[in-house]
């Protein structure tokens, strides 16, 4: 609301670093839990906690190689929404289902989700990220993606956000088990016993999991 073009500026003004904020140091979730009056478990199912190997969502925990914590991903259409005729990009947010790697479409407007490669140590920084990106943001808003969502996606999303079970088999499982169980299931299908998933690109990814 007041304008300040990072929120790690924004943050330095009240005496806690954005960045470990994001990566869920507990000094700076207690500042931040007073400044803002709201109790520590209160803000618990919005932490992101980071440690080496793993990301801690609310929706279970992942291993790095399934998220894009360096670099942020976003739906241009959803941020042009988000800062409005104006352009005020302080006021875009990140949406957690957008660092899964398991997503790749917006499924509310069809477009493909973009990278923006800024600066990796200011990942969680997500307007001041944005502002490298500004020109794409144009270029896109009204290009659809060739690539539909599809029902794993939905499904991921579905877990992401909190929604009701499927009553599905997958359901008993945590939400990365079940993501890769199914992209590996599809790759078998599609490529045989012994798939060469390194050699796998965004959409060989977006195949095997529909397929899956």
């Amino acid at each position: 609301m007041n304008g300040i073009d990072s929120a790690a500026e924004f943050a330095s003004h009240f005496g806690f670093d954005y960045g470990r904020l994001a990566e869920g140091s507990h000094p700076d979730i207690k500042v931040f839990s007073d400044l803002v009056g709201i109790a520590q478990d209160r803000l618990a199912p919005g932490l992101i906690m980071q440690t080496k190997g793993l990301v801690k969502l609310a929706a279970g925990e992942f291993s790095r190689e399934f998220l894009e914590t360096d670099r942020c991903r976003f739906c241009p259409a959803c941020v042009a929404s988000d800062i409005g005729p104006k352009q005020r990009l302080h006021l875009a947010f990140g949406r957690v289902e957008w660092m899964l790697k398991f997503i790749h479409t917006c499924p509310q407007h069809g477009i493909r989700l973009q990278t923006v490669s800024g600066n990796w140590s200011k990942a969680a920084d997500f307007s001041a990220q944005l502002r490298t990106a500004i020109a794409n943001i144009k270029n896109s808003v009204g290009t659809r993606s060739s690539a539909t969502t599809t029902g794993f996606q939905n499904y991921v999303i579905n877990r992401v956000r909190g929604g009701p079970p499927q009553g599905i088999w997958l359901d008993k499982f945590p939400l990365q088990a079940a993501a890769h169980f199914t992209q590996l299931l599809g790759a078998l299908r599609k490529n045989g016993r012994e798939p060469e998933l390194e050699e796998f690109d965004e959409h060989d990814w977006i195949a095997v999991a529909g397929i899956g």
